[in-house]
This record gives structure tokens, C-alpha cells and sequence, in this order.
């Protein structure tokens, strides 16, 4: 099993295993894609999981975004419905998504945040230390790099600062989120460092169908 950690200073380190470049191989917070978040988490904690408000339902209530783990040094609960498990590298919060109605609770994606409130810049500078040390790590993975507007903000104010790998059957990305000051009023939401492990399945439905 590959281990997939963001240390102090944000650099990536693997344990060495095959090549197969397998998105199940990978981990954040011993979490895997393919895997069932029940081997982490009760059904009771899961359910509160999703009625959080820091939950978020994807287009016709096909996938959920949850949060799991929060550094509580700087991110505080909500409400009751949020018991969260502490983070154990420097990340301010993590997050799986899955399927509401799947009883089995199968996770499709595993992500890691760290909040860069009015840094874009910092958040861009941190990504591609990142990236260098994923791409000294992968061998024979596309790679691709791209700015663009957030396909979340239809007004095209909100920018994404990109990184894909492709692997066999899923996808390790670093993004920046830098989002419009209209979206940041009205959510809360920070700029943002964002790195993921996703799996294909889900990465076609936010390609065609979530927005």
C-alpha cells in the first residue's frame, strides 16, 4: 500500500510498492478510493457526516461530499453534527465523497485541504512544490497543467489552478481554488490548496453530468 501524506512542509512521501499505478493504492489519512468509509467511521457518524452544513449534495443527490477530519486548531464545528476526527499531518480539514443512498458507504474520492484566505498566490507556490515531488515519485503518468475557470462559478469569476496525473484507473489532481469575492461573501468560502485521489466513476459524472 502506497501512503500519501501532506508533512510540515507540504511535501509528498510514498512508501514504495509496485508500479501499477492504481488510485486504490494510494491513501490520505489511511483512507482509500474503492474502499468503505464504514472500515473508518459507524453508520451513526457517517449519517451526521451528511446532515452537517459543511456537507455538500451534488446534482440530483447522486453524490455527497462529507468531511472527516479537521484540524481543530483552526477549524471549529458547526453544529453537533459535526464530530469530526482529528487530522493528523498539517492539513486544515479532510473529506471523502460518496454515495447517500449506498449502504456499503464505498468512497470515490479522498481529499485534503489547507486553507490560503487571500493568498492565491502562496496556495499556487505551495501546489507546485507539491506537484514536483508527486512527479519525482510517478513513473510514465500523464501529466497535465492548466488554469481555468471554475466550472462550479458560471460567471466565470472564480479560478482553478490545476494538476492531473492519470493513472489506470483514476486520478491524483493538486488544485488552487481561488473563488470570486461574490462566492466568498456569500459561502465563506477561502481560497484553497486541494489535493485529491479520485475515482473514475466519479470523475465522469462531474465531467458530465454534476454542474
Amino acid at each position: 500500500m502506497r501512503s500519501f501524506f501532506i508533512i510540515i512542509i507540504l511535501i509528498f512521501s510514498f512508501q514504495s510498492f509496485s508500479k501499477a499505478n492504481d488510485i486504490t493504492e494510494l491513501e490520505i489519512e489511511n483512507m482509500n478510493v474503492g474502499e468503505s468509509l464504514l472500515n473508518h467511521f459507524t453508520k451513526k457518524e457517517i449519517k451526521l457526516f451528511m446532515k452537517s452544513p459543511n456537507s455538500f449534495n451534488y446534482k440530483n443527490n447522486k453524490y455527497v461530499a462529507i468531511s472527516t477530519h479537521a484540524n481543530y486548531d483552526i477549524f471549529s464545528p458547526s453544529s453537533e453534527n459535526d464530530p469530526y476526527a482529528d487530522t493528523k499531518d498539517n492539513y486544515d480539514y479532510v473529506g471523502v465523497i460518496i454515495k447517500p443512498t449506498d449502504k456499503k458507504y464505498i468512497i470515490y474520492e479522498v481529499s485534503a485541504y489547507i486553507n490560503f484566505p487571500n493568498n492565491f498566490e502562496g496556495c499556487k507556490k505551495k501546489k507546485d512544490e507539491i506537484v514536483s515531488s508527486i512527479s519525482s515519485t510517478l513513473d510514465d503518468v500523464k501529466i497535465e497543467t492548466n488554469t481555468a475557470p471554475h466550472t462550479y462559478d458560471k460567471s466565470g469569476e472564480s479560478i482553478s489552478y490545476d494538476t492531473w496525473f492519470y493513472l489506470d484507473n483514476g486520478y491524483v489532481a493538486a488544485n488552487c481554488e481561488n473563488w470570486s469575492e461574490k462566492l466568498t461573501k456569500e459561502n465563506g468560502w477561502d481560497d484553497k490548496l486541494k489535493v485529491r485521489l479520485i475515482d473514475d466513476k466519479f470523475m465522469k459524472f462531474l465531467t458530465n453530468e454534476a454542474y
